[in-house]
C-alpha cells in the first residue's frame, strides 16, 4: 500500500516541519564551519562533536530536569534564552549593516 493512502495529514506536516528544522541546522553549521577555512576544520569538528554531545546530554536529562526545575525556573530560563538570541541576532544584523555599507571599522 502506498505512502499517501495510510498517512494522515498531521504526520507528513510533522515530517516537513522536521525536515525543515534539520535543513535550517545543517544550513548554520556549515555557515559557521565553512566561514573559517580549512585549516581551522579540525578544531571546528572537535567544537561540533563537543556541541553535539551536550545537545544530547541535554535532550535526555530534560524531562527529568524539567520536573526538578518547576514551571516559573523554566519559564525565566526561557525568557532568558529569547533575549540573548534576539540580541545575538541584532548583533549579527548591525554587522551586516556595517559591512554591507561599509560603515564604521
Amino acid at each position: 500500500c502506498p505512502f499517501w493512502l495510510t498517512t494522515t495529514r498531521r504526520e507528513i506536516r510533522g515530517e516537513e516541519e522536521r525536515a525543515s528544522a534539520w535543513g535550517r541546522r545543517s544550513l548554520s553549521t556549515a555557515i559557521l564551519v565553512g566561514g573559517r577555512g580549512v585549516e581551522q576544520l579540525p578544531g571546528s569538528l572537535v567544537a561540533l562533536g563537543i556541541a553535539w554531545f551536550l545537545s544530547t546530554l541535554i535532550l535526555l536529562v530534560g524531562r527529568f530536569a524539567s520536573r526538578l526545575l518547576g514551571k516559573n525556573v523554566l519559564s525565566g530560563i526561557e525568557a532568558l534564552m529569547g533575549l540573548l538570541l534576539t540580541a545575538m541576532a541584532v548583533e549579527m544584523v548591525i554587522s551586516g549593516i556595517r559591512v554591507a555599507f561599509q560603515i564604521g571599522s
